[in-house]
């Protein structure tokens, strides 16, 4: 995942820390925290979901792409291959 960096100025600063924490939002990522243990029964049901998919799905429709539309196989060869 790439990052993204921004310069915040230093009275600004102490406003975003403050709304960050009023709600819940992880500083590094702006996705929201939670103390519910369902959400981390959720998180893996979702994980699991995408894993099942990825070992199910993926290679057929790679197998589509690859002989039906070469051009789209090949970008997206690149493109899920150049990020290793």
């Amino acid at each position: 995942m790439e990052t993204i960096s921004v310069w915040i100025p230093d009275d600004l600063e102490a406003e975003l820390k403050a709304y960050l924490k009023g709600e819940k939002l992880d500083r590094s990522t702006g996705v929201r925290k939670s103390d519910d243990p369902n959400d981390e029964s959720k998180r893996y049901q979702a994980i699991s979901r995408v894993r099942s998919r990825i070992r199910e799905e993926l290679p057929e429709d790679i197998a589509v792409l690859s002989e039906h539309h070469p051009e789209l196989f090949n970008e997206f060869r690149k493109t899920a291959c150049d990020n290793e």
